[in-house]
């Protein structure tokens, strides 16, 4: 924004007057970007403990003086303790120089009356008092000057810090740092109520209200908090994270990545791996407000039909289980007590067509996944035999990381098709969106039946593989696998 505005001015006015309009508006418009940023970041305003040092009496700083060398009979000492310890002392308006140590020592003249002044520059006020000094005696005068202005110690030293005194920066000369305390050391405040901000582009910005006694100096050291929010990304492994379109780094194998650095406001997310479609998030980032973000991604569907009728026994285009699976000689794939998926590798499909040849071999039943995110979550279609775990039922169940319970199903249909052992069929599907038909037609009659119709309202599996199993020690053989995706894939 600041160089466009730049750039209308430059083309609007000649000479010299485009250069300095060109600066007065670049530093306008840096202005407003920081004034910006820096009311992005939360102030807190700080309750905690101050300590505060009352400055020290002359009698509480040092013993008194009680015994000096006798002066001269007719002379007397003028004995002057002052704090500050090198205070300039004045005797009937002749200066007499500065106290050492906090103590000036002046023989003179006995019997007589003194004006003594004590000064020490524009932190302090001056006292002006009449000693009266005996002839071989003493006089002692305690000058605790009176102090104008208090002193604030802040902590911790950041660079990149700035501290502000009832909204305005503290004068260079009023500001130094004490790096074996830690500490900002501002002086010359005057008593009273003052407001102190403490400012660090990486951090909260703290507010500090003071009431100030001259000559105290008051010490606060601040917890500092990180003026950013965590981000939590709980997704699949090997994930590139983005934020704000910046690659920040990959999900490690649990899936679960924290990001402490994430600066208040609103960003984008961005969660990205190959074969997955990217997905994007805008989320409001606010100060001690965490952000979670949980999503498995999904994978990008394939373009391609898949079709095997097992004549050549090609395991490599398979993830099949340990046991269970075996494709014989005769060109069709066996299945028989496999509780675990097997499906082809690397398919994918939003809406497709599906068919198959099914063959029971002991007439309990078979199975089949749809809409497989992976080997542990999926749609699982189970035609149960009269020899099965529900006699001639067509269930429908959701599993999810290899959770499955055989009663809890989503849908449970009568199936009015014959099913015996040894009996064919082919089993056709039709998977749209959240919607998935089936049919089945026996060989024995040519007939096409209706077998099920499912519908998930809550849209939890929209793309996946597809794939076969058992749900109990069921028996069953697969030919002629013939899977197509629909012109109209989008899945929304």
């Amino acid at each position: 924004m600041m160089y466009e505005a730049a750039r209308i001015i430059e083309s609007e006015r000649p000479g010299y007057l485009r250069t300095i309009s060109v600066f007065l508006m670049l530093i306008a418009a840096l202005s407003v970007e920081m004034t910006a940023y820096a009311q992005n970041r939360p102030k807190i305003v700080d309750v905690g403990e101050v300590k505060e040092t009352p400055r020290k009496t002359e009698a509480a700083r040092r013993p008194r003086l009680t015994q000096q060398a006798a002066p001269r009979p007719t002379e007397g000492l003028l004995i002057i303790q002052t704090d500050p310890d090198e205070a300039e002392v004045k005797i009937d308006g002749k200066s007499e120089g500065n106290a050492k140590d906090g103590i000036f020592l002046k023989e003179v003249p006995g019997g007589r009356q003194y004006t003594v002044e004590v000064s020490a520059g524009n932190e302090y006020d001056p006292i002006k008092k009449a000693v009266a000094v005996k002839p071989g005696g003493y006089a002692i005068l305690d000058a605790d000057l009176p102090a104008k202005y208090a002193v604030i110690r802040l902590g911790p030293v950041k660079e990149g810090a700035e501290i502000l005194v009832d909204g305005k920066p503290v004068p260079r000369e009023n500001f130094r740092i004490d790096n074996e305390s830690s500490t900002f050391i501002i002086s010359r405040l005057l008593p009273g109520k003052h407001t102190v901000v403490y400012d660090h582009p990486n951090y909260a910005i703290v507010q500090r209200d003071f009431d100030l006694v001259a000559g105290n100096e008051y010490t606060r050291y601040f917890t500092l908090e990180q003026a950013t929010v965590k981000l939590t990304v709980a997704t699949d492994p090997g994930t590139m994270v983005f934020v704000d379109s910046k690659p920040r780094t990959t999900t490690p194998a649990n899936g679960r990545l924290v990001l402490d650095d994430i600066a208040i406001g609103s960003h984008e997310i961005k969660l990205v791996k190959d074969g997955y479609e990217e997905y994007i998030a805008t989320r409001q980032f606010e100060f001690r407000n965490p952000v979670t973000i949980e999503h498995r991604l999904v994978p990008v569907p394939t373009s391609a039909e898949f079709s095997d009728d097992f004549d050549t026994a090609n395991a490599k285009r398979w993830t099949m289980p340990a046991s269970g699976w075996t494709i014989n000689k005769d060109g069709r794939l066996y299945i028989d007590n496999a509780p675990v998926l097997g499906f082809p590798t690397g398919i994918r499909y939003r809406d497709f067509e599906m068919t198959f040849h099914l063959r029971l071999g002991d007439g309990k039943g078979a199975a089949w996944a749809l809409r497989a995110r992976d080997a542990g979550t999926y749609y699982l279609f189970y035609l149960s035999g009269p020899g099965g775990i529900f006699n001639n039922r067509f269930n429908v169940y959701l599993v999810r990381d290899n959770l499955f319970d055989p009663s809890n199903h989503l849908l449970s249909v009568p199936v009015i098709t014959e099913l015996k052992a040894g009996g064919e069929y082919t089993i056709s599907i039709k998977a749209v969106k959240n919607k998935i038909e089936h049919s089945i037609t026996p060989a024995s009659t040519g007939v096409n039946e209706k077998l099920g119709y499912f519908e998930d309202a809550d849209r939890r599996l929209l793309i996946g593989g597809v794939g076969f199993r058992t749900v109990g020690p069921e028996k069953f053989s697969i030919d002629d696998l013939y899977v197509r995706p629909l012109a109209d894939s989008t899945g929304k």
